[in-house]
């Protein structure tokens, strides 16, 4: 352990853990998200979850993480040995592991989409009133394996070079670079497109109070939504906490700053994307294609749509590559820890193996798109290879990793390494976030996962 990595400072942990955080689910999925269920409704039960819930699950994974100072199978094992209960809870970090491995097997494929759009925004190709020409241009796109292979490739090759010099050679100053970046881009984007844009129209969709839109179904998207983001389930806090020296920072307050950046960064999303869509008069509910058909046609009609939508996409593709840095590294750090693999090495094996899984999924837009491998039961007749991936991930491991974590951390786990860990002495308050994580917080997954 003594020649393991650590950040170098708490502001390195900071960018890094936010860099997980803030990727595509904020600036690809979280509007649409938004905008199919509902705007203010959905905003308010997803800030609700994500600092009742994520936020708690969260900090309790940098405990572990922190004290266990290894991947996150040995992280796991080291803290039930010191408080006295089954090396079988390693089960959370193998979970964790599987879970960022579905993560990267689609998310490779989206980012890949993200970067096939740079040429055309070069040539200017994309910025037009045409809604034929921009749909065409998309489906085109996703119907050709060639091309959809080789901007994943370049993803993951980029992704891979990154992390070849090691915790602090590569993760770490990827991060002090690209996440500076993408805040600068973005307020710049949310400056601009509210000037332009109609602000008052997205004031109202995301901050009017109603209660009308709010159901079961919003609910649960929404805390599907916190977990996604949040990457908690998947051991991100684990890895990034045993990366972290004793007393370097404070988890709590650590893990309260990421939870506020991420859902700051995906509130601004909002601010850079429905002024846009609502200067045009677009719904807002149009699912995923919102950002590669519906943005282009709106940024057509605006002052500086080109710019607007060229800077859109560079902050897509910022946060895409620096989330798919930091998710790389949790099965990586497993790899070259537990099963005793050179980083160099493991790393070649880990993006091979991510390059055929994320070319087979890929393939769910063109060569497979007929085929639907569970059309036998129920509810899953038309679902596709990516569909189901996304599914697994999303609604069953992450779920299933939080839950696990959580009931570990509450009822095996020794109290006095998260107080000691947290810096607490024993109080009401912490006798009460206890009950909190051992009743509520297991009752919000246990209902998410049963209606999935």
């Amino acid at each position: 352990m003594s020649n393991r990595e650590s950040f170098s400072s708490r502001s390195a942990f900071m960018l890094t853990a936010i860099g997980m955080a803030v990727g595509l689910g904020n600036i690809w999925r979280f509007p649409y998200i938004m905008g199919t269920n509902g705007g203010a409704g959905f905003l308010f039960i997803y800030l609700v979850t994500v600092f009742s819930v994520s936020m708690p699950i969260l900090i309790m994974e940098l405990i572990i993480g922190r004290r266990g100072q290894a991947n996150p199978v040995d992280s796991v094992i080291n803290v039930a040995r010191e408080s006295g209960v089954s090396s079988k809870w390693k089960i959370i970090g193998l979970v964790g592991v599987l879970n960022n491995v579905l993560t990267l097997s689609f998310y490779f494929v989206v980012a890949g989409w993200v970067l096939a759009y740079v040429p055309k925004l070069l040539n200017g190709s994309l910025i037009t009133d045409s809604s034929d020409t921009v749909t065409s241009s998309y489906y085109s796109l996703l119907s050709n394996p060639l091309l959809v292979i080789f901007w994943q490739t370049l993803c993951i090759v980029f992704v891979a070079g990154m992390l070849l010099r090691g915790v602090k050679g590569g993760l770490e100053r990827a991060m002090k670079i690209m996440m500076p970046a993408l805040f600068v881009l973005l307020v710049a984007l949310v400056v601009i497109s509210c000037t332009v844009g109609n602000f008052t129209a997205t004031l109202n969709f995301l901050f009017r109070p109603s209660t009308s839109g709010i159901t079961s179904e919003v609910f649960l998207v929404a805390l599907g939504q916190a977990f996604f983001t949040m990457g908690v389930g998947g051991s991100a806090g684990i890895v990034f906490g045993s990366y972290l020296k004793k007393n370097q920072t404070s988890l709590a307050s650590s893990g309260l700053g990421i939870a506020l950046a991420d859902t700051s960064v995906a509130a601004l999303a909002g601010f850079a994307v429905f002024p846009i869509v609502f200067a045009r008069g677009i719904s807002p509910a149009l699912g995923e294609e919102l950002v590669f058909i519906t943005m282009p046609l709106a940024f057509s009609e605006v002052p500086y749509g080109a710019f607007l939508y060229t800077l859109f996409m560079a902050m897509l593709s910022m946060a895409a590559l620096t989330s798919a840095i930091a998710i790389f590294e949790i099965p990586l750090t497993w790899i070259t820890e537990r099963l005793q693999v050179a980083r160099r090495k493991a790393i070649v094996l880990l993006a091979g193996f991510l390059w055929l899984a994320t070319m087979l999924v890929s393939f769910s837009f063109n060569l497979l798109s007929e085929f639907h491998p569970l059309e036998f039961i129920n509810g899953f007749e038309t679902s596709t290879l990516f569909d189901l991936v996304m599914f697994a991930n999303l609604e069953v491991f992450f779920p299933l990793g939080a839950l696990l974590v959580v009931v570990f951390f509450a009822y095996r786990l020794d109290k006095t390494i998260a107080l000691d860990e947290l810096n607490w002495k024993e109080s009401r308050i912490t006798t009460l976030l206890y009950i909190h994580a051992r009743y509520l917080i297991p009752l919000a997954i246990v209902i998410m996962m049963a209606a999935s």
